[in-house]
């Protein structure tokens, strides 16, 4: 009797689980698993890759790998932008480690804003405190997401609000999108919101000649093994970049002429074609149309592909 009550248990357990799931206001806390895991899977990431998309915040919130899949049929693409990222050897090592060498075709897209090449940078805050992750998290995070989302609690007024129709909600709007890239929007974007904070962010914090090599003699090394090495500097707005360049040390005709003699392949593009939310990131719809003028730029220069 016992065990035929406790066969009856678990379907009726499963089916609370997912009535409570089916009626669970949206809370902030479904939303940081969801950044967790998406964090985990790209930083241990163990496949490789035709293109690896490379950078700071302005790589992984501007650039779609769906949408230059859409240009680039039959390339594996892969966003392995992070939050304030800089070129330190680490980083380098990890995107030398996602490259198919095997392939006919080997890319790597390297964003060049002024932050990439600071000091501060290259610590790699970010993605050094994603490779910490302990071994029984990453297994939670990776493999059991929903599960954890199932379990997030709630309050009674966060469930009374949702039956009164009034959720949890935000303005600003991220998307954690499969192969590395967050879609962000604001409802109610205001383009000069960042300025502030970056005419700070360069005190004691300048871009540095050593980092500048480091990624040239990167670039040289890749080359001769036949991965083709695009610079660019992901748009942004012109007062972003008066800023940055007025106070950084940012020189990027130097930059970008030394990249083309190591044997890279820079691409310009006009910033006034997309639209930031803050004044320092893409809005999802121009961080596709960036994407897209991105992978047909690649299509053409480096291919010698015409498109109609």
């Amino acid at each position: 009797m016992a065990k035929e009550r406790g066969l009856w248990l678990v379907p009726v357990l499963v089916l609370f689980i997912g009535i409570c799931h089916y009626c669970a206001p949206k809370t902030d806390e479904k939303r940081v698993i969801e950044n967790n895991s998406f964090w985990k899977k790209k930083t241990f990431d163990k496949n490789k890759y035709n293109i690896i998309l490379c950078g700071d915040s302005r790589t992984y919130r501007g650039i779609s790998p769906g949408a230059m899949k859409n240009v680039l049929e039959g390339f594996s693409i892969v966003n392995f932008g992070y939050g304030s990222a800089g070129y330190s050897n680490r980083m380098l090592d990890e995107i030398d480690r996602r490259i198919d060498y095997r392939a006919k075709h080997k890319i790597v897209v390297l964003g060049l804003t002024p932050l990439t090449l600071t000091r501060e940078g290259t610590l790699n805050y970010h993605m050094e405190y994603e490779l910490k992750t302990k071994r029984e998290e990453l297994i939670e995070l990776v493999y059991f997401k929903e599960v954890l989302k199932l379990f997030t609690p709630f309050t009674l007024k966060q469930f009374w609000n949702k039956l009164k129709g009034k959720e949890f909600s935000t303005s600003f709007h991220q998307e954690y999108v499969p192969g590395g890239w967050v879609a962000s929007e604001e409802d109610k974007p205001w383009t000069e919101s960042a300025l502030k904070s970056y005419s700070t962010r360069f005190i004691n914090n300048q871009v540095e000649e050593e980092n500048i090599e480091r990624v040239l003699d990167k670039v040289k090394f890749w080359t001769e093994k036949g991965v083709t090495i695009v610079g660019i500097r992901p748009p942004t707005t012109p007062k972003m970049i008066e800023l940055e360049d007025s106070l950084s040390g940012y020189n990027e005709n130097e930059i970008r002429a030394k990249f083309i003699d190591a044997g890279g392949i820079w691409f310009d593009f006009n910033v006034d074609s997309y639209s930031t939310y803050d004044g320092s990131h893409l809005q999802r719809e121009s961080a596709i149309k960036f994407s897209t003028d991105l992978a047909t730029r690649i299509k053409q220069n480096c291919f010698f592909v015409e498109i109609d």
